[in-house]
């Protein structure tokens, strides 16, 4: 896997970061088992009406986070001392992309497939 950079992480992955707002309610919550490709360790995303739920290792960037949907995809935002991260994963899972970006909104790097996610 490689690291990423400017034009290079998908447009709707930087558009999202911009835009993020708070998503109509859903009827269900939906769980995902997710595994970082790099380094192999598990986390479990869990979306609802309220945002999403994170658990295990992405949870080191915050265990809550707004949700938004984009093109059946969810897109969250997590907040960091000196910018954010944004994750974008298929609502029916596969590869997920992983944005970070500084204070001021630009872009710093990512991956286009930094983990695998699985709808459970």
């Amino acid at each position: 896997m490689k690291l990423v950079t400017g034009r290079q992480v998908t447009g709707a992955l930087a558009l999202a970061a911009g835009l993020l707002l708070a998503s109509e309610s859903w009827a269900q919550v939906r769980s995902y088992t997710c595994t970082w490709l790099r380094v192999g360790q598990p986390f479990t995303l869990a979306v609802d009406g309220a945002g999403t739920r994170i658990a295990g290792s992405l949870a080191i960037f915050g265990d809550n986070a707004r949700t938004l949907e984009d093109k059946g995809h969810y897109v969250i935002q997590l907040q960091l001392a000196k910018g954010f991260v944004v994750f974008r994963w298929p609502q029916q899972g596969g590869a997920s992309a992983v944005g970070f970006f500084n204070e001021t909104g630009q872009l710093q790097g990512g991956y286009q497939r930094a983990a695998q996610c699985r709808a459970s």
